[in-house]
């Protein structure tokens, strides 16, 4: 049976895998990753075609100990053999305790040192369908192809084409997206914790810039739902906001609208509010939708880093800005 592709045919941070068996039409789902095929070790059988979710194979080093590591950190070499390069150019990658993303030290075994030769052949995985986790042989999967997540036709095109107009309308406030456990943020169409593929539009990586200024709220007392500013707002924890100010919740986020057609209700100084979910524009408004504030780094307006440019050059002495120029 073919073994895992290369490094370089591998898929970045690879975590979704399928299958493939090879001439069998299964393979064993164990509870522990050891030869052992027999009933008290053996969970489930998963067909061919099938997908489990996985990034942690178990591996035993040279010195004997045997832990987790994340497969992304891994390059085979035929075998059961893997030669450790940490994907993040680090000189030595965590060997853990149990196939969790923790770093907490009581989850840490040692590190194994980049250039190291360990062996391993079972990858702790889950099936979609199920909780429970276990060991299938990392020789009978391979990596799934990247399932690209259609944009829908909105239910409400006159909606919608508001809500474009309002983010390319050159925004104030721009962010870069930052998940610390995962790959990046998903973008939703709806301000909800549906996960579901009728309501991601994307996964959007960390590190890229989007624009948004305004984020979804509701008013507890009445439980009223609407749009603020951001400027209009200061965060109290991740999710409850108090108004700076009065002011005009929005039905939806067009300063160019009437407010008297536009606004859901008046807002008073001082008064709580809650919500996570900001309304961003992501590849110059290709597309728009929601990402969770926890996930979004707030970046220096452009107008106010200019600002204090021109103000640093006023203050710079004649002959600084003469070179400059």
């Amino acid at each position: 049976h073919p073994y895992p592709p290369s490094r370089l045919e591998w898929p970045h941070m690879v975590k979704e895998w399928v299958v493939k068996a090879g001439k069998h039409k299964a393979t064993h789902f164990k509870k522990n990753p050891v030869g052992d095929n027999g009933e008290s070790n053996v969970i489930a059988m998963v067909k061919n075609g099938e997908s489990v979710i996985g990034e942690f194979l178990f591996v035993r080093r040279a010195s004997r100990e045997s832990g987790f590591v994340k497969v992304r950190h891994l390059e085979p070499q035929g075998g059961n053999t893997w030669l450790v390069r940490n994907e993040d150019g680090a000189t030595s990658t965590l060997l853990r305790k149990h196939a969790q993303d923790s770093n907490d030290i009581s989850n840490a075994l040692g590190c194994a040192m980049e250039g190291e030769l360990v062996e391993g052949e079972y990858l702790y995985c889950m099936r979609k369908s199920e909780k429970r986790g276990g060991f299938v042989k990392v020789r009978h999967l391979k990596p799934a192809k990247e399932r690209k997540l259609p944009v829908e036709p909105p239910q409400d095109p006159a909606e919608i084409a508001a809500l474009a107009a309002a983010l390319r309308s050159n925004p104030m406030q721009r962010w870069a997206v930052m998940d610390s456990v995962h790959d990046g943020a998903w973008l939703r169409k709806k301000p909800s914790s549906d996960r579901s593929t009728s309501n991601i539009i994307c996964l959007v990586p960390n590190g890229t810039i989007v624009d948004g200024e305004f984020i979804y709220l509701s008013r507890p007392s009445s439980e009223e739902r609407g749009f603020l500013r951001f400027g209009e707002l200061e965060q109290q924890t991740p999710k409850s906001w108090r108004v700076k100010s009065a002011a005009s919740m929005l039905a939806r986020p067009n300063r160019h609208e009437d407010k008297k057609v536009n606004t859901v209700c008046e807002l008073s100084a001082g008064e709580q509010v809650d919500g996570e979910y900001v309304l961003v524009s992501h590849k110059n408004g290709k597309h728009e939708g929601f990402i969770k504030r926890q996930y979004l780094t707030a970046l220096a307006l452009a107008q106010a880093t200019e600002q204090a440019g021109d103000r640093r050059m006023d203050a710079a002495p004649p002959a600084k800005r003469a070179k400059v120029g």
